[in-house]
Formats: C-alpha cells, structure tokens, sequence
C-alpha cells in the first residue's frame, strides 16, 4: 500500500469515493468557496491531509482548464493571490500529474501544519510550552493571523 498524508479514516473515504465516482466529476467545479478572487477560488479539501495539517484548503482556478490552458490575466492574477497564500498558510504545493485525482482542473494545495507536541525532558510529558524552535514559530505567528475575509491587493 502506498504511504499517504490522510489517516486511515480518510483515505479510505476518498477511495470510496473514487471508486463509485469513476467518470470523477468535478469536486473543484462545485466545492463550496471559502474565498472567491476574480479568477480563482479558495475551497477546503473534502480529503485532507489530515494526518500532517489541521487546515487544508485548495485554490483553483474558477474555470475548469489545466495549467496549460491559463490566460496572461489569470496567471497575473495567481501572482497577486500567492502573496496571500504565502501570509495565511505553512505550505503550497502541486501533487504530480501521475498523483492528481482532478488533473484536468489546475489547482494547488494549501496548509497549515499540525503543531507539534514537544515532550518535557523532565517529565516525558507532552507540552506545548514551547521553548524553542523560535517559540514554535512565535506561536505559529500568532496562532496564524488567518485574516480569510481581508485580502488586499
């Protein structure tokens, strides 16, 4: 079995899902939108990466197209939304074509990462009174200033 970044519960979902989903309509076309720009959109992934995030949302372009197929506006317009994506999340990535269950609809993954427990020396107790690793991360930069509702540009 290969690895994977969902749990056990989760992945086996989405393996129903695939399989009784064989022509695999468009989850992307009709996800519900968290975020709307003028091109693309921010929706939350019904098969998250559960086992390594506590958020996991997906951007994508409005229009069912590939990457291929993306107009100078569009792609301008990428440049600008990747700049908030870069405030509000860890990590943005792309699974590989030979990974991709929607690859004929160009989108990206986008998470927060799941904090860490770090265990007291002391006590071998979990805690997350941090003490290093930069005060995890100033507190995962305060507790991610997850401003969804306030992006400018």
């Amino acid at each position: 079995m290969k690895q994977t970044l969902r749990t056990s519960t989760t992945q086996n979902s989405y393996n129903l899902f695939i399989k009784y989903n064989p022509d695999r309509d468009c989850y992307l076309c009709k996800a519900k939108v968290i975020k709307s720009f003028k091109y693309w959109k921010i929706i939350e992934n019904e098969f998250p990466y559960d086992k390594i995030s506590d958020t996991h949302h997906m951007i994508t372009i409005k229009k069912h197209k590939k990457e291929d197929d993306l107009t100078a506006k569009e792609k301008e317009e990428f440049k600008k939304v990747k700049k908030y994506i870069h405030k509000n999340y860890d990590m943005i990535f792309e699974n590989t074509v030979r990974t991709k269950s929607i690859p004929n609809h160009h989108h990206l993954h986008m998470i927060e990462l799941k904090e860490i427990k770090i265990t007291n020396k002391n006590n071998n107790k979990h805690t997350n009174n941090f003490s290093s690793s930069s005060e995890f991360y100033k507190h995962k930069t305060l507790t991610r200033e997850r401003n969804l509702s306030k992006c400018s540009f």
